[in-house]
């Protein structure tokens, strides 16, 4: 009779908990989230606002210089500084304009085309790494939250042993270490009870620095995560990062960023133009004679004597710095095939764990339970090994749900490293 009451008991317990689990009111949703943050993360901002400040530069890095107006007078007697004086006394308006050697601008708006290139980059980057944290943080607040069920769940069940094992006691059939014992593992589940409810506190704390929340998340449920089913390939995840990962995009275009500079030293050696056009107006003379004005022009050239130490330099420089950045272009690709190697792997074996534990582990695990259940009624196996065996499925259902956590975890880091989405 004990027997029956326990597992209708369970059943009950079960039913109420999956019953909980499907309430959906003030759920967290995981793309809600992503869209909040998105739209309020601070660090996401930034890194927006300095994206936009680059877009601005190439026009700027067009550009010709600002022409220089000037206002002046020439040839003033000292003792007088009178302008009738002089045959060559006169107010002057000059406007003076530098003219690069054709090619020097554009070279420069490219390179600033490419600077601001790396600042999208580097945007989309730091997206998918917050995206990755608000994702681990979200899949590791499921699993609090599943262990925390659980853990009511494996308490119910333990008051109801401790009261099999109190009664059992009370008439003769039982021992009082199976109550010492009942109890013990209570007062266990309440004390890793206090700890998930610790853990669920700082990850809501972490949800909300991540969606620049000032107040509290309005709740700390998550939706149900179903099995992962993955099956991309290693070499096509590799060669989708090859297109899409930010950091390795932003090295492409420093390598030719790298060239351009390249170009643009060499083109150093060519001489800039100077335009001056200068109008003087002059007073008539105390005599009557003069009076006429006078329009004067100038073009100049730059003249790169100094090659040596400044233009042969700049070409030094720029090689340099062009091969610093297709090695980093290769240390960058292969860092990146390796973690998605890394992450594969893992998400592989965890998948194999998550399967192993759901299909085999937990069910034998609830099997064994049952069947110590029936022979203590029998007095065959004591009450110790009933509670060691509902202990060891607590543990199984914590750990399936840690794999199905780290599972999930795994996909958000493939996919920041890819950096796409892949689910």
């Amino acid at each position: 009779m004990i027997h029956k009451l326990v597992i209708i008991f369970i059943l009950l317990v079960g039913m109420s908990f999956h019953a909980f689990s499907q309430n959906r009111d003030s759920l967290l949703v995981l793309d809600e989230l992503i869209q909040e943050m998105v739209q309020n993360n601070p660090e996401l901002q930034a890194s927006w606002n300095k994206w936009q400040a680059a877009q601005t530069r190439p026009s700027q890095s067009g550009a010709l210089p600002d022409p220089v107006l000037g206002v002046g007078f020439m040839n003033l007697p000292i003792h007088s500084f009178a302008l009738d004086e002089e045959m060559m006394s006169g107010r002057q308006l000059s406007l003076m304009q530098m003219f690069p050697f054709p090619g020097k601008l554009g070279t420069r708006k490219h390179i600033m085309q490419d600077e601001a290139a790396i600042a999208e980059q580097q945007f989309l980057q730091k997206k998918n790494e917050l995206i990755k944290a608000l994702k681990e943080t979200y899949f590791e607040l499921f699993y609090i939250n599943k262990a925390m069920n659980t853990n009511h769940k494996n308490q119910a069940i333990l008051n109801q042993f401790l009261q099999i094992a109190e009664t059992r006691y009370r008439v003769g059939k039982g021992l009082q270490q199976d109550v010492f014992k009942a109890q013990l593992e209570l007062s266990k589940l309440t004390d890793n009870l206090y700890e998930l409810q610790q853990q669920q506190q700082l990850l809501t704390a972490e949800l909300n620095f991540l969606l620049n929340r000032r107040s509290p998340a309005v709740s700390q449920k998550t939706e149900e995560l179903p099995f992962l089913s993955f099956d991309i390939g290693l070499e096509e995840l590799q060669s989708m990062a090859e297109k899409h990962n930010p950091f390795l995009n932003s090295s492409h275009i420093m390598v030719q960023q790298g060239e351009q500079k390249i170009r643009l030293a060499r083109k150093e050696y060519l001489p800039d133009l100077k335009v001056e056009l200068t109008y003087t107006q002059r007073d008539v003379l105390w005599n009557g004679e003069g009076g006429t004005d006078l329009f004067s022009g100038m073009v100049g050239f730059t003249l790169p004597l100094y090659f040596w130490k400044k233009q042969a330099r700049q070409i030094e420089e720029s090689q340099l710095d062009a091969q610093a950045a297709y090695h980093m272009q290769e240390s960058i690709r292969q860092m990146i095939y390796r973690d998605v190697e890394k992450i594969y792997r893992i998400l592989e074996k965890n998948q194999k764990r998550w399967q192993l534990y759901t299909n085999i582990i937990v069910p034998q695990a609830e099997q064994t339970l049952e069947s110590s259940l029936s022979a203590y009624q029998v007095d065959k196996v004591d009450f110790l090994t009933v509670i060691e065996n509902q202990m060891s499925l607590y543990a199984y259902e914590l750990e399936s749900y840690r794999v199905l956590s780290d599972l999930y975890k795994n996909l958000a880091a493939l996919e920041a490293v890819v950096g796409t989405p892949l689910h």
